[in-house]
C-alpha cells in the first residue's frame, strides 16, 4: 500500500543523529527496521504526515519532507510511541518501563519492518 514517511531535508529519519534507529531514505531504497523496534513509523494518509511534521516543528517553519512510500509485509498501529526522539527518550521506550516516556501515536500512525521509498 502507498504511505507516508516524514524525514528532514536530508531524507534522515525525523531522529538524533547516530542512533541505530536512524535512517537514510533515498528513492528506490528498501529500508528495514531495527529488529527489536516497533518498526518504520508512516502514516495511512499525507494530510496525516503533514500535521505530524507541523506539529514537531513547534510553529516554526516546517524543515521536513514528506516521502511517498510502498509498504512491505503487513503493517500495524502501535498502542504507544515514544514520547520524544531523543535517544534518552527511545531507550527508556523500549526498556521494561514503556509508562515513563510513550504517549499515544499521532492520527494516522501505522508502522512496517520494511519499506520501499518511492519519493
Amino acid at each position: 500500500m502507498i504511505r507516508w514517511k516524514v524525514t528532514n531535508l536530508s531524507r534522515e529519519s525525523v531522529i538524533v543523529p547516530y542512533c541505530r534507529y536512524k535512517r537514510i531514505y533515498n528513492e528506490g531504497m528498501t529500508i528495514r527496521a531495527e529488529s527489536n523496534s516497533l518498526g518504520l513509523m508512516t502514516f495511512k494518509r499525507k494530510k496525516d504526515a503533514i500535521k505530524f511534521a507541523k506539529r514537531i516543528s513547534f510553529g516554526r517553519k516546517v524543515y521536513y519532507k514528506i516521502l511517498k512510500i510502498q509498504s512491505i509485509g503487513r503493517g500495524f498501529v502501535p498502542k504507544k510511541i515514544s514520547m520524544s526522539v531523543s535517544i534518552e527518550s527511545l531507550n527508556y521506550f523500549y526498556s521494561d518501563d514503556l509508562s515513563r516516556q510513550s504517549c499515544p501515536p499521532p492520527d494516522g500512525t501505522i508502522c512496517y519492518k520494511s519499506i520501499k521509498v518511492l519519493t
